[in-house]
């Protein structure tokens, strides 16, 4: 019997490439576009808070510096005022001094003049005759308060009494405070910001003030050192007995 051969029908599938590939082109357009959209409006919404904060942080520290400047400006020109009355002193000594070498060239060098001593002296007792400063007339008075004091002192020089004197006075009273012996400086025991206070004057200058003691300190007595910014005249500095009166 003879074989028979069956033909099996052959199915021919045809695709279309072009447009299979145009639909991965859109495909991979679409999804870079979405990530694009996604980070641009991520980047839009996070970017101005960031920057406020920081505006803000850079304003607040343009204020501070701003206020350090005028602090520090304010400061600067008070130093140069001083510097100025101080050269403004030296220029005027060296101008005396050139005077009396023109007016008295071969005069013999005056002797040596003991120092006044730095204590309360009476108005009447005259100024020293060489560049050292001098005080008089320290008093210390009690008020009603038993812990409140009033002081006084003068500070004078014997030179030309043109000549001005710039510098600072420190002043502190000693004593003992529970048993313990205790230095408080000005600016503990009055209203002034700072241990001293400004020395601007010519041949004398009056100074005053107020103290107020803390309980159970004994004073002792009170410090006064008078330092002039000038090398032409000598500072000079005192320890007071306590002798307060009415």
């Amino acid at each position: 019997m003879a074989k028979t051969k069956v033909h099996v029908p052959k199915v021919v599938v045809q695709t279309n490439p072009p447009n299979r590939s145009m639909l991965v082109v859109l495909l991979i357009v679409a999804f870079l576009a979405a990530a694009w959209l996604s980070y641009d409006l991520g980047r839009s919404q996070s970017r101005p808070v960031g920057l406020t904060v920081a505006d803000g942080e850079a304003q607040q520290r343009i204020a501070e510096l701003e206020t350090e400047n005028g602090a520090l400006q304010k400061e600067l020109a008070g130093l140069q005022r001083d510097l100025q009355h101080g050269r403004e002193a030296l220029d005027a000594a060296r101008g005396k001094i050139r005077t009396l070498e023109r007016a008295q060239p071969s005069a013999p060098v005056a002797a040596a003049r003991t120092e006044p001593s730095p204590v309360a002296a009476p108005a009447s007792v005259p100024p020293p005759q060489d560049n050292s400063l001098a005080l008089r007339d320290v008093r210390i008075v009690q008020t009603d308060n038993e812990n409140r004091f009033r002081f006084s002192f003068t500070v004078l020089h014997g030179g030309d009494p043109a000549d001005q004197v710039v510098g600072t006075i420190w002043i502190a009273v000693n004593g003992m405070h529970n048993g313990q012996p205790r230095r408080l400086p000005l600016n503990e025991v009055s209203s002034s910001s700072r241990p001293f206070v400004k020395m601007d004057f010519r041949a004398r200058q009056e100074i005053e003030g107020e103290l107020h003691l803390p309980p159970a300190f004994t004073p002792k007595n009170i410090s006064i050192e008078a330092k002039p910014y000038s090398k032409k005249y000598r500072e000079t500095a005192g320890k007071i007995d306590w002798a307060a009166g009415r």
